[in-house]
């Protein structure tokens, strides 16, 4: 079996195949580039954390493969041609500081373009990054108090494995809480004697680091609405101030036309029937989700919904990443790939 595995390796039929099912190429959602020894202590706001070294391999790792990457700005262009290019276009969400600190940098070295999805209130501090202030609340307490969330009264929180355990309860109690979850949050701020917000520190831009951001040509600033809510929750009037308003305070702060647009979630239920013509009366050119597929032919029909794939902070691993990109993760179980992986000797 192993000879056969490393006979398919070398003689390039799984390339070949990976290119057949790769379509165009597509679309990567990441959220925060850090170093290493900087990533979260807890697996669920880690995962969305890429390390540096990770996101440098990445790149390199593609454009070996003979990825083009491009632009939102040319997206368009692209998905409208009779390119035979595949295509990738590195994205990232929210408005992290690091995106500046860290994912800039490296794309400038490599000569690669990026795009920025910002969250207005997130970086106005008007909206609660409550999955990194539990974080913190957790990291700096030996016992949190729950506000009798679930009957309970409150949770120990001394060891590693106790942290985890509470972070993970009280995550879990906000998201089941849905349009109401910043409520929740705040009552477990209050329960433990915070008249506010949890302190994240610099986790987030300021406008003047956005704009520093803007700056840099291989930048596309896009809008992830005000407060990063699951639009499937809100009606039409809701999302119009989400989508629009977002718009507007970007168009401001930075004194340019904003076209790009990710829904917050964006998973295939997350995406209210009807989205696509919102955004394109308030004037994006572009909008992407998160439903996980590559791009192909008939795309450029649905420019308001386009695909992206998930670029997991906890699995940094290229191989299962390319399984992911080219699609053969669709064709190839669980088992195979990992046979694969060791005969191809990826890290």
């Amino acid at each position: 079996m192993i000879d056969k595995l490393k006979s398919v390796t070398k003689s390039g039929l799984l390339s070949a195949a990976g290119s057949f099912m790769a379509k165009r190429g597509c679309i990567l959602c990441m959220h925060r580039v850090l170093p290493i020894g900087k990533k979260s202590p807890f697996p669920l706001p880690r995962d969305l954390e890429v390390s540096t070294a990770y996101l440098e391999k990445l790149i390199k790792h593609f454009q070996a493969l003979g990825y083009c990457f491009i632009t939102m700005d040319d997206m368009a262009d692209f998905l409208n041609s009779s390119s035979k290019d595949r295509v990738m276009a590195l994205t990232f969400d929210d408005g992290y500081r690091d995106n500046l600190d860290f994912a800039l940098p490296i794309c400038e070295s490599a000569g690669v373009p990026m795009t920025v999805y910002i969250t207005t209130g997130l970086i106005d501090r008007s909206v609660d990054p409550w999955w990194y202030s539990l974080q913190s609340l957790i990291l700096e307490r030996d016992y949190i108090f729950t506000d009798d969330l679930g009957e309970r009264e409150g949770l120990k929180a001394i060891t590693q494995k106790e942290k985890e355990e509470a972070y993970l309860w009280i995550y879990k109690k906000i998201r089941k809480a849905g349009k109401e979850g910043g409520e929740v949050a705040e009552r477990v701020w209050k329960a433990n004697g915070l008249s506010g917000v949890p302190s994240c520190g610099d986790l987030m831009m300021t406008w003047n680091e956005v704009r520093s951001l803007n700056d840099s040509p291989l930048v596309t600033v896009g809008a992830h609405t005000v407060s990063h809510p699951r639009l499937i929750w809100c009606d039409n009037r809701e999302i119009e101030s989400e989508i629009i308003d977002s718009k507007a305070r970007l168009e401001e702060k930075l004194d340019c036309k904003v076209r790009h647009l990710a829904y917050p979630h964006g998973s295939e239920k997350d995406i209210p029937e009807g989205i696509s013509n919102l955004a394109t009366e308030a004037g994006y050119e572009t909008a992407v989700t998160t439903i996980p597929r590559n791009l192909r032919n008939g795309d450029e029909r649905l420019y308001w919904t386009l695909p992206r794939k998930n670029v997991s902070g906890d699995n940094e691993n290229l191989f299962d990443l390319e399984c992911s990109v080219s699609g053969l993760n669709v064709l190839l179980n669980r088992r195979l790939r990992q046979r694969i992986k060791a005969v191809a000797g990826f890290q």
